[in-house]
């Protein structure tokens, strides 16, 4: 058997989600549902995903509307992504899980646990937010103008004025951090439908609010000292909304999964064996 099966979802009309599942698993181990943030896909949690199926547990990602394997225009509102999630697990049997989710992920967990709070063990949160800081949405409305401008120019054959916008996108992603490298190819590696997918992703999600949840499921929030995209406000949002402790890593990164990912996974392995319950 595989060790993980790849299936197609369809959530909604148009919107046919690629999910992967490794199915089995060790009595009493909770099910795991990764769900990867903006400009990624599922292939940014699987490293995580394979350590967690060796332990036992069984494991499921997909990838966002719109991202790589997945059809959609990325206009989804944040409870039809929660919405698509159940669809998701409905389709596995999966009655109840653990819900991991980073940046825009995160977001997305909490609105499922909110929807569906019967069918969610625990929340673990990596770099994800409440709300997203004025600053950073402000950065994600120009990036979109700058997108747009892009676009326009490129048919008038302006190439000088191509590579301006493309300086300005690239010092408006750095602000002097190194991190932009990681979100470059929003604008320079992608084709143009993939790009509107994306735009219209992060716009979708730029003025959301997760709900507040009355009675929350236990909780894992990680977060680095300096995430050059979604700031500290979120680790002060948590920590007041929940009285939850924080792991905050110190580093200058929004994907502390792929530049520590021991440091995630030994979070997510001592929560799942101290306060998620099994099921």
């Amino acid at each position: 058997m595989a060790r993980f099966e790849s299936s197609r979802v369809e959530v909604r009309p148009g919107h046919v989600w690629h999910v992967e599942d490794s199915f089995e698993s060790k009595m009493g181990l909770q099910p795991l549902v990764f769900i990867h943030g903006r400009f990624s896909s599922l292939a940014n949690w699987k490293p995580h995903a394979e350590y967690f199926r060796k332990k036992g547990h069984r494991v499921i990602l997909y990838d966002l509307d719109g991202h790589d394997k997945s059809s959609g225009d990325g206009r989804l509102t944040l409870s039809q992504h929660a919405e698509g999630l159940r669809h998701v697990l409905d389709h596995l049997g999966v009655q109840k899980a653990v819900v991991i989710g980073h940046s825009d992920g995160g977001v997305i967990a909490q609105q499922f646990a909110a929807n569906h709070p019967e069918r969610v063990l625990g929340l673990a949160l990596v770099n994800s937010y409440v709300r997203l800081p004025e600053d950073t949405r402000l950065m994600i409305s120009r990036l979109s103008e700058l997108y747009d401008e892009e676009q326009r120019i490129k048919g008038l054959r302006r190439k000088w004025e191509l590579a301006k916008i493309k300086l300005q996108t690239a010092r408006l992603l750095t602000e002097g951090n190194p991190g932009w490298l990681l979100l470059k190819s929003l604008f320079l590696g992608k084709g143009k439908k993939a790009l509107d997918v994306l735009q219209n992703h992060s716009l979708a999600f730029n003025d959301v609010r997760a709900p507040f949840l009355k009675s929350p499921p236990p909780m894992c929030i990680m977060h680095t000292s300096r995430d050059f995209l979604v700031t500290q406000k979120p680790i002060e949002d948590f920590m007041n909304l929940y009285d939850v402790n924080v792991h905050v890593l110190d580093l200058n990164t929004h994907f502390p999964h792929d530049r520590r990912p021991a440091w995630v996974r030994r979070h997510l392995q001592e929560f799942l064996q101290t306060q998620a319950p099994s099921g």
